[in-house]
């Protein structure tokens, strides 16, 4: 089965953070420029009352592109992403995200200025907490832009009913502090009335993240739009009956992320 891949490209003009070295590089907790804005549309409502969710086998990937300094939203595009989990293409190029022999139950930040075997692809992406889904933030030394990325195996089904816990983790870069930082979240979403709802806690570097309202669900996928916070959230279901959802989530000219989360 396909996997699916949810992106938010951002234009970035990155600043040399590592002490000693003359490229770009983004750091967790360290100073760099870039992202802003996405605008992500809802494809329809799900007719399927009477019977049970099936998977939307539509398996793009999206993308957007942003102004650095404007968050104007430049180009906006969906292609079909790789069948592998543990792969990435950025700049043309296939990477593995997590290479071999280095693994983590928590988020991986791989953040040296030459990369992986000398791609140059700074990582800060999922671990083996997530079975079914990928996520994570990439950028490329020397590169203005930042990639927040979510792809996994599509459900093959779903739930039925409504108030199930969705519980994870989220990574992503705070615009204004030019930081990379983590936290946690939750979603309750409701497959029989197609609503949706979460929060995001305040990130590793102090981000405000909220409570957010207003979700919608189409079979297999997510979407949020609280125009009261400028936030938007475009996700997935994965695995077999939903376990896992994943997605990417952006905060008006603030704040962009990729999450996953576990369900309860």
């Amino acid at each position: 089965m396909k996997n699916t891949l949810l992106v938010i490209a951002i234009s970035a003009a990155l600043a040399a953070c590592s002490s000693g070295s003359s490229h770009s590089t983004v750091n967790s907790g360290t100073k760099a420029d870039t992202p802003n804005k996405t605008q992500i549309a809802n494809k329809g409502k799900d007719n399927a009352k009477n019977n049970p969710q099936k998977e939307d086998t539509n398996d793009t990937a999206i993308k957007l592109t942003a102004d650095v300094k404007t968050g104007k939203n430049e180009s906006f595009s969906e292609y079909t992403p790789t069948e592998d989990l543990n792969k990435f293409v950025i700049d043309g190029k296939t990477i593995t995200l997590a290479p071999g022999g280095i693994s983590s139950g928590g988020f991986m930040k791989l953040n040296s200025t030459n990369g992986v075997n000398g791609d140059k692809v700074q990582r800060f992406i999922s671990g083996t907490k997530y079975s079914q889904t990928k996520f994570g933030v990439l950028t490329k030394t020397g590169s203005d832009k930042i990639v927040a990325f979510s792809q996994g195996t599509p459900a093959s089904s779903l739930p039925e009913e409504d108030g199930i816990k969705y519980k994870g983790d989220y990574i992503g870069y705070d615009h204004a502090k030019g930081l990379v930082g983590d936290g946690t979240l939750e979603m309750t979403v409701n497959f029989k009335t197609h609503t949706a709802k979460g929060s995001f806690t305040e990130d590793s570097n102090g981000f405000l993240g909220g409570e957010l309202s207003g979700g919608t669900v189409n079979k297999n996928k997510l979407y949020l739009k609280d125009k009261a916070k400028g936030v938007e959230i475009k996700a997935q279901f994965y695995g077999k009956g939903a376990t896992e959802l994943g997605g990417v989530y952006y905060h008006k000219n603030q704040y962009t992320a990729a999450f996953g989360a576990k369900k309860q």
